[in-house]
């Protein structure tokens, strides 16, 4: 009983997440305050202006632009339940929006953000309480390079066996948005 209350109040934070990210990146793209990625690899103009844009568009309470900061403020390190190493690394940053959502550039030059819909609060699991981001293209896919168009989950499915995506299965990535 109490799980699926948990996983309730995880799937509405993950759609209010999705939503307000979605319409921070709508607005930002719209004021032509995002550019081009150049790059298929790393961009890291257009990462920083893509950063700086999103960021602008919360109220932020809290950053976390340092590895020490990364680690003991903004995102609680849960290597028994997320991937190794990210976005824990010395080119990570992150902020805590007013409402207690750890947001995360996974690493300088990317467009891959990470949301932690309720910050240090267990259980910091993705798929349960840790999401992925990405920029995408006109068709859906993640953006390689070129202009993005929209923000769609990390991946396109939910995650059923234990993998380095999803060490706490079953991860709902796709499900808790779209069914």
């Amino acid at each position: 009983m109490i799980n699926k209350i948990n996983d309730k109040q995880f799937k509405v934070g993950y759609k209010k997440s999705y939503s307000d990210f979605s319409q921070v990146f709508e607005d930002a793209l719209n004021n032509n305050d995002i550019i081009a990625q150049e790059s298929n690899t790393f961009d890291y103009v257009a990462a920083e202006i893509a950063w700086n844009a999103i960021k602008s568009r919360f109220k932020v309470v809290k950053e976390c632009n340092d590895p020490r900061s990364m680690l003991n403020i903004c995102w609680v390190d849960n290597r028994n339940n997320t991937w190794t190493g990210y976005p824990t690394n010395s080119s990570s940053r992150a902020f805590i929006d007013a409402s207690g959502r750890v947001w995360v550039q996974k690493v300088t030059g990317s467009s891959i953000y990470f949301v932690d819909i309720n910050g240090s609060k267990g259980p910091n699991i993705f798929g349960k309480d840790r999401f992925t981001f990405v920029f995408a293209d006109e068709k859906g896919s993640m953006l390689q390079s070129g202009m993005p168009a929209k923000i769609m989950p990390g991946w396109n499915s939910d995650v059923t066996n234990q993998n380095a995506y999803c060490n706490k299965p079953p991860c709902y990535y796709h499900s808790w948005l779209f069914e």
